[in-house]
């Protein structure tokens, strides 16, 4: 859900003028469904772990994968960053290489808790990614259940891919969920497993 409504937003918002996309920790599965509900639409860039860039290749969900440390790789462009992860030495990179180029940086979540810090001074300060202001947005616009709708159907258009890719591992107990919660901290769940944790 969350990577349509991401999409949508960026869609309404016109890129901000932007001609490319780049996500941060692209490998999170947020990431995959941003990356596919804008095919077609904007150049798009995804970034992540060099362990991880098999796993966000295979959807191709991107038209371009990146490893994280390789900012000055990425095309200098007018550019949308949404970053997933807040991982301070890559955003700062980014930030640094695009310079006026980074027109907007979406903040959507905290994969790198453990590497956030201020964000650099140069470039546009992030917003914060409000789903709920978005879905407010669309059910005055579309009425009340079509975000959903559209939404789920597009949900049900990725599954194909996510299929291909990810191996769902399940596991069942309290114990099963708390060992499977240590090992996503830890980041010793490949990303082609999913966990499922069942009681």
């Amino acid at each position: 859900m969350t990577g349509f409504l991401l999409a949508d937003w960026l869609v309404d918002q016109g890129f901000r003028g932007a001609a490319q996309v780049i996500a941060t920790s692209a490998s999170w599965r947020t990431g995959d469904a941003l990356g596919v509900h804008l095919e077609g639409r904007v150049h798009r860039v995804g970034l992540a772990a060099k362990r991880n860039l098999d796993f966000v290749r295979a959807p191709g969900a991107f038209d371009e994968v990146r490893a994280d440390p390789e900012a000055d790789a990425v095309a200098q462009r007018p550019s949308v960053l949404v970053d997933m992860a807040r991982a301070a030495p890559v955003m700062g990179a980014l930030r640094r290489w695009l310079g006026p180029l980074l027109v907007a940086h979406l903040a959507v979540g905290i994969t790198h808790w453990q590497d956030r810090t201020g964000p650099d001074a140069t470039g546009p300060a992030p917003e914060w990614f409000f789903a709920p202001a978005h879905v407010a947005k669309r059910d005055a616009e579309w009425g009340r259940g079509e975000l959903r709708r559209r939404a789920d159907a597009a949900s049900l258009a990725l599954l194909p891919r996510i299929r291909r890719v990810v191996a769902i591992e399940e596991r069942h107990g309290a114990a099963a969920l708390r060992d499977g919660g240590v090992r996503l901290v830890r980041g010793e769940v490949p990303p082609f497993t999913g966990l499922v944790a069942a009681f």
